[in-house]
């Protein structure tokens, strides 16, 4: 089914990662090829032990941005935020206008096409792609588990 264009944009919870530190989560990413890795580190609610990272996978990437732009501070800014978008936040968008601006000359989207937003505390990412998952987490630092889940998941060796 074909997604229409131009419809409200609406920030969706996904439920799936596990929150992340507030403070400093420090975020990292590895993009290789049409795959993107983020690592970040999570809140003390879902530790398991201390400074432990989670790692997301986003396959068949067709665009990501990631920055600091829009932080904790002026995320009111953000053109989404008057759809839901908030501070700390995993979202889908539904009805995103980013897919809009991307495949309006064709009139029409891919339907396997999701806009994933997260809101860090000093950076947020957003991805395009055909599928977000979340492929574990660890005690080490972003950067760490970034490397080692590249190995596992990506075959490259950093």
């Amino acid at each position: 089914m074909e997604e229409e264009l131009n419809a409200t944009p609406t920030i969706l919870r996904w439920h799936e990662p596990l929150p992340m530190e507030p403070g400093a989560p420090l975020p990292s990413m590895l993009c290789i090829e049409s795959r993107l890795l983020c690592a970040y580190y999570i809140g003390i609610i879902a530790k398991k032990s201390a400074r432990t990272s989670a790692v997301l996978l986003f396959d068949r990437v067709q665009q990501f941005r990631f920055g600091c732009h829009y932080n904790h501070e002026n995320l009111t800014n953000h053109p989404l935020y008057k759809y839901g978008l908030r501070s700390y936040q995993f979202g889908l968008v539904d009805n995103s206008p980013l897919l809009s601006e991307l495949y309006e000359p064709r009139g029409m989207l891919p339907n396997t096409l999701r806009h994933w937003i997260i809101t860090f505390h000093d950076h947020t990412l957003e991805v395009v792609g055909d599928n977000g998952s979340v492929v574990g987490d660890m005690v080490a630092p972003p950067e760490e588990a970034l490397r080692i889940y590249s190995k596992q998941l990506l075959g490259r060796r950093h």
